[in-house]
């Protein structure tokens, strides 16, 4: 049997497969490359449709926590007085 190679990405050692390893040796893809821009636009299309929507689509890098907190600031709650 043959023993995959270990990675520590979490709590302890995770077994990695062959198509991870390849995939991790690729070069970074910035936020400024018209590759990742085209993807990324490619991705949000893919989520209105998920969501049925044609509304812009927000994907936010972090923990969920992350997106609550920013939906709780942005809601209005109440009526402000002027």
């Amino acid at each position: 049997m043959k023993a995959w190679p270990q990675m520590n990405l979490a709590g302890g050692p995770v077994q990695l497969n062959e198509k991870t390893l390849r995939d991790q040796s690729r070069p970074v893809l910035y936020h400024y490359d018209p590759a990742f821009i085209d993807f990324f636009e490619h991705t949000c299309n893919l989520l209105k449709d998920v969501y049925h929507t044609n509304y812009d689509v927000v994907i936010m890098q972090g923990e969920a926590v992350l997106a609550l907190e920013s939906a709780a600031g942005n809601a209005k709650i109440g009526t402000e007085s002027s």
